[in-house]
C-alpha cells in the first residue's frame, strides 16, 4: 500500500507545483497537461497500470500510452 501511495503522489507532484503559479490557468495550460486515468492494480499487487493521455491542440489529436509501475 505504501508503494501505491508513493507512486500516486509522484504522479501529482508536477501538478502541485504547477498550481502554485501566480496566474490563473488558461485553456492552453489545460491542453498542455497530461491526463492520468484508468489506474489498475494487478491481482498480485506487484504492479500498477495507468493510462497517460496527451493532447495536441494544433493537430486536434490525442495520444494515450499505458504505463506499468512496480
Amino acid at each position: 500500500m505504501k508503494r501505491i501511495t508513493t507512486s500516486f503522489l509522484l504522479l501529482f507532484i508536477p501538478f502541485i507545483v504547477f498550481t502554485q503559479s501566480q496566474r490563473p490557468i488558461t485553456f492552453d495550460d489545460m491542453i498542455a497537461m497530461e491526463r492520468i486515468s484508468d489506474l489498475q492494480i494487478s491481482p498480485d499487487g506487484a504492479t500498477i497500470a495507468f493510462v497517460v493521455t496527451t493532447l495536441n491542440k494544433n493537430e486536434n489529436t490525442s495520444n494515450s500510452n499505458i504505463f506499468l509501475v512496480p
